[in-house]
């Protein structure tokens, strides 16, 4: 397979990825929605935020691929203030901010610092 077949089918695996739900919240309309749980929530926003640079090409397939690897690690053991309990609506609001297709020319840090408070879950008010 060539390279260019290669990069094709990624992108396209890519986009059914940002295009989807995000992980666990399949059929997650309605209902009442519980706690998020802190360590699904690092992992879903570290893999969207590594995405999301792969995507707008400020990564590079060993960047990116270094960047998927170093999630399982940082993200053990993950954990939420005492005082801290978002919801999975607040999670999703970030995760969909980070998936959305139409900010790909946003670097990651500069779009959470565009809408502040969007993916600092457990900000002081």
């Amino acid at each position: 397979m060539s390279r260019v077949a290669i990069r094709v089918l990624a992108g396209m695996v890519l986009f059914a990825c940002l295009a989807g739900p995000a992980p666990g919240h399949v059929g997650g309309c309605g209902g009442v929605l519980g706690f998020e749980d802190p360590t699904q929530f690092c992992y879903d926003k570290s893999f969207y935020t590594c995405e999301h640079e792969y995507q707008g090409g400020r990564a590079s397939d060993a960047d990116h691929t270094a960047c998927l690897q170093a999630i399982e690690p940082s993200c053990t053991g993950a954990a939420w203030p005492s005082n801290c309990h978002p919801t999975q609506d607040d999670a999703e609001g970030c995760i969909n901010l980070l998936r959305d297709a139409s900010h790909l020319d946003t670097p990651a840090d500069q779009l959470l610092a565009l809408f502040p408070g969007s993916c600092d879950l457990c900000r002081s008010e």
